[in-house]
């Protein structure tokens, strides 16, 4: 049930559970905070409201179209679901309900609801991000700070340029003038003066050292033998160990058929994972796990492949 609700959800701005309450999608605006510099982004949040509980037909119709069955078994299906959740607040347990948020009750004994920010849940903005801003104000004084900075250090270039050097200084830098060519002069005699004797007998090599290079003896290569058949779906599921799957009153579905043919051939082309079939009115459901824990096998859907997160839950 939990799996239509979060389906409904993307698409509707309002879910009622039949005797439970109401899941209401509400709408946040952009807004700026100064103090911070920060421009919020916008988004879309999920309340719960309880007083909201009457029948409107759209959870039910939605269990009717997936799940193959009549409208009156998806009402008893959602009684049987909400009987379940009060059990579990009366015990103090929290009520996981998937990617939506959780529920729990307060210091007052009522029904609180706690929503998960998840993109396909309940966030169509998800992928933006708050910007950082700066007021115009301060833009504009950090401006004016560069400039008075530049003019600064614009004068004060100006100002060494014009001031006149001393004497001493000029007979300073004249004499480190003819001390520098004097010194290139003499090493410019030095090296066309000197001749270079090159012994080419006795030239320096460097060192390698070269590995052998052994090698092998030839392989004969082995074919390997043909892979064994892939069991047929009676086969599978009889070899399927019972207490592989747990025992206990709630199942992990993972698909619904009319019959068990097709259920059959549903569990032959998934061989990933181990499965069984259990009749449920007139409806076969195949099924990965069972359990009494009815919020572990919620927290067991994460953990399946990626072909089976679509699981659900059901007695």
């Amino acid at each position: 049930m939990i799996e239509h609700i979060e389906y409904l959800m993307s698409c509707n701005d309002c879910v009622i559970v039949p005797g439970w309450g109401a899941l209401i999608a509400q709408y946040e605006p952009s807004t700026a905070n100064e103090a911070a510099g920060v421009i919020n982004k916008p988004r879309r949040c999920v309340s719960f409201n309880a007083s909201v509980s009457h029948n409107d037909g759209l959870l039910a119709q939605s269990m009717v179209r997936r799940d193959g069955i009549t409208y009156d078994e998806a009402m008893k299906t959602i009684a049987s679901h909400v009987t379940l959740y009060r059990q579990l607040l009366d015990g103090g347990e929290e009520v996981p309900f998937g990617k939506l948020g959780f529920f729990k009750l307060n210091s007052d004994s009522k029904v609180e609801f706690t929503p998960f920010y998840h993109a396909s849940a309940n966030d169509e903005f998800f992928g933006l991000k708050s910007i950082k801003m700066q007021p115009l104000a301060a833009l504009q004084q950090a401006a004016q700070q560069s400039a008075a900075d530049a003019g600064r250090g614009t004068a004060r270039t100006i100002s060494f340029a014009d001031e006149e050097p001393s004497r001493a200084n000029l007979f300073v830098r004249s004499y480190m003038r003819i001390a520098a060519s004097i010194i290139g002069l003499l090493g410019l005699y030095c090296m066309l003066s000197t001749p270079v004797a090159v012994d080419f007998s006795h030239q320096d090599t460097a060192s390698l050292s070269i590995p052998l290079i052994k090698q092998q003896p030839r392989q004969t290569i082995k074919r390997a033998a043909a892979p064994a058949q892939k069991p047929t779906a009676n086969e599978r599921q009889s070899n399927t160990d019972e207490s592989q799957l747990g025992t206990g009153r709630y199942y992990l579905i993972v698909s619904s058929f009319k019959t068990k043919a097709q259920a059959e051939k549903y569990i032959a082309a998934h061989t990933d994972v181990n499965a069984g079939i259990r009749l449920k009115g007139n409806t076969y459901r195949v099924y990965v796990a069972r359990s009494n824990d009815y919020c572990q096998l919620i927290k067991d859907i994460d953990d399946l492949p990626a072909a089976y997160q679509n699981a659900w839950v059901s007695d």
